[in-house]
C-alpha cells in the first residue's frame, strides 16, 4: 500500500508474523516484529535510508482506522501508525528511533495512492 503525506520522506513498513500463518501480516498483529525503512530525500545527494526495527506492541481502533503502536528494539519509547481498514497507512505520530540510535519526531497525515502487498509505504 502506498500513501502520500505532507513531506518528502517515503516510509516502507513490513511485518514478520509472530507465529500466525494468517497472511494479514501486511496489516500487522500484536506481537509481530516490524522493519520500517524511511527514505529521506537529500537534495542533490543520494537519498538517505534509515531503518527502525522492533515489535508491534498493541493494536487498537479509532475513528480513522487501526492504530498500531510500534516499539523500536533499542529505546523504551514507542510511536504509532494509523491504518485505514484496508491496511493503507494514513498517519504516523511519535518519535521514531532507528537502529543507529538516531531519531525523528513525526506527526503526519497520509493519503493512500496505490497498492503494495509487500508492506506499507507512505510519504510523511
Amino acid at each position: 500500500m502506498t500513501s502520500v503525506g505532507s513531506g518528502a520522506q517515503v516510509y516502507v513498513l513490513d511485518f514478520t508474523s509472530a507465529g500466525s500463518t494468517n497472511m494479514a501480516v501486511n496489516q500487522g498483529q500484536q506481537g509481530d516484529t516490524y522493519e520500517m525503512k524511511v527514505i529521506v530525500p537529500n537534495n542533490d545527494k543520494p537519498n538517505e535510508t534509515k531503518t527502525s526495527k522492533g515489535t508491534l506492541v498493541s493494536v487498537s481502533q479509532n475513528d480513522q482506522g487501526r492504530v498500531l503502536e510500534l516499539k523500536p528494539s533499542n529505546p523504551a519509547v514507542s510511536f504509532s501508525i494509523t491504518q485505514e481498514n484496508a491496511g493503507e497507512m494514513n498517519g504516523i505520530t511519535g518519535t521514531v528511533t532507528y537502529v543507529d540510535s538516531t531519531n525523528d519526531v513525526v506527526d503526519s497525515a497520509m493519503v493512500p495512492v496505490g497498492n503494495n502487498t509487500s508492506g506499507l509505504t507512505g510519504h510523511g
